[in-house]
């Protein structure tokens, strides 16, 4: 991913690390998944059904315009 980014001028710094569930659900406001094997596996970790409104597909924050 990042040598993809860095092809397109994008200089990524962010690191990810596994899902602390009984952390994490509550300190964080979103919970990314990057595709829907790994929504289903965090949807399973979460402690309560309450916190599956935070967790998302990256997809979700992508726009595909046609110009």
């Amino acid at each position: 991913m990042k040598s993809h980014a860095k092809k397109r001028g994008i200089h990524l710094t962010s690191v990810s690390r596994p899902v602390i569930p009984e952390k994490d659900f509550d300190d964080f406001d979103y919970i990314v998944a990057m595709d829907r094997d790994n929504l289903r596996d965090l949807k399973e970790m979460a402690p309560t059904r309450e916190h599956w409104k935070k967790i998302f597909l990256m997809t979700d924050f992508s726009s595909h315009n046609h110009y």
